[in-house]
């Protein structure tokens, strides 16, 4: 089924191409089957077009099924770029609700990079490999919760203090960031006529989200290029704010 087709069976005639739960949110309040069609025709576009730029992906559904269903689509590395990409696939369904926000960054989704040698075996490495595909959930569950659209140098922390994601490792918050290992003129996907813009997670430790807020986000990308952050994730890596290393896992 497509957007259109799950709208129509809903009731609402005349929807643009691509639409998503927000086209229409004036004249009907969708129900939860509707909610969940659209969605689901809304990600099977958006994946096609991501498998069409990316290759063949492994897809974790419904990493979050609240308030709208979201998938992770794992892409392999490639010779030329030895990493994986993770993108969430269904966050972009629903629009930011500021009318007054640019049209391509209504609609979101997010890409982060992990390295070649990352082990998807959850039942043997558990959360220390789950993780990432957590976080990406959650920072699509945030779309639907922030009343702001995120910007580039945006800095999300999910507790205060920061907690990190996993045991043995200092990240705990992300900033957003360009697709930074993609090549320039990359900034998305169109589901019909929609544009939904792809933002870089970056995941940080507590002392460099602090830094931000201090400081802002010029002070913060330096100490991260000083340190030697690359845009593919290291899980063990010092703070570049305070020189702090992970303890070890006990």
């Amino acid at each position: 089924m497509t957007v259109e087709e799950a709208y129509e069976k809903g009731g609402t005639k005349a929807v643009p191409p691509g639409a998503g739960l927000d086209s229409h949110a004036s004249l009907f309040s969708p129900s939860p089957e509707i909610i969940s069609e659209v969605s689901a025709a809304w990600r099977t576009e958006l994946g096609e077009k991501m498998d069409g730029r990316f290759g063949p992906s492994m897809v974790y559904p419904g990493v979050i099924k609240n308030p709208v269903p979201l998938d992770v689509r794992v892409y392999a590395p490639e010779v030329d770029r030895p990493w994986y990409r993770l993108l969430t696939c269904g966050a972009s369904v629903r629009a930011f609700p500021l009318l007054s926000d640019p049209a391509d960054l209504r609609h979101l989704e997010f890409i982060l990079y992990l390295p070649a040698t990352w082990s998807f075996d959850f039942n043997r490495y558990g959360e220390a490999a789950y993780w990432p595909i957590r976080l990406l959930g959650m920072l699509g569950r945030l779309v639907h919760m922030k009343e702001a659209a995120f910007r580039v140098g945006d800095t999300v922390a999910f507790s205060d203090p920061p907690v990190p994601f996993v045991q043995g490792s200092l990240l705990s918050s992300v900033v957003i960031l360009p697709p930074m290992l993609e090549d320039e003129d990359f900034k998305g996907f169109r589901v019909g006529s929609v544009p939904v813009r792809v933002y870089g997670v970056q995941p940080i430790t507590g002392g460099e989200v602090s830094l931000k807020w201090e400081k802002g986000i010029e002070p913060l990308l330096q100490t991260l290029d000083e340190g030697g952050v690359h845009p593919v994730v290291d899980p063990s890596r010092m703070c570049t704010a305070t020189n702090a290393w992970p303890q070890a896992d006990p």
